[in-house]
């Protein structure tokens, strides 16, 4: 009988290491399973015109990580963007 914590890592990334918004090489980043409270409408139709490859804020439940492909850029834009909309933050 084996004891051990069953650890499962999902693997987001999808097809492209290429960001379509940015043009740019996006790096494959590691993310813990944590619950986040969903972020306004505002922000979600934002995030997918201008920072898609953000950090995420929606993880799939059953893993314990997740992988996912994240654009400097977009990591940028998103900043820009919550500054510019403070009642809109995630």
């Amino acid at each position: 009988m084996s004891s051990g914590c069953a650890t499962k890592t999902c693997d987001a990334r999808g097809p492209s290491e290429t960001c379509e918004v940015h043009n740019a090489f996006m790096d494959s980043v590691t993310f813990p399973y944590e619950e986040l409270p969903m972020p306004s409408r505002g922000y979600i139709e934002a995030r997918v015109q201008y920072f898609p490859h953000a950090h995420p804020f929606l993880l799939p439940k059953g893993c314990s990580k997740c992988v996912f492909f994240v654009c400097d850029e977009c990591v940028r834009a998103e900043t820009s963007w919550l500054k510019d909309h403070p009642l809109d933050k995630k």
